[in-house]
C-alpha cells in the first residue's frame, strides 16, 4: 500500500529519540536494562 507508506513517512521524524520515548511512554526505570543500554550506546 504505497499511499499508506507515504502518509506515515510524512509523520515520522528522522531523528526520533527512542530513549526518550521509552522513558516517557515505556515506563523504563532509571536502572532498567533498556535505560542502561540507551546511556551506554547513545549517551542519553
Amino acid at each position: 500500500m504505497p499511499e499508506v507508506e507515504e502518509s506515515v513517512r510524512g509523520t515520522v521524524h528522522r531523528n526520533t529519540d527512542v530513549c526518550a520515548l521509552g522513558r516517557q511512554y515505556g515506563g523504563w526505570r532509571a536502572d532498567s536494562p533498556e535505560a542502561q543500554a540507551c546511556r551506554q550506546v547513545y549517551g542519553r
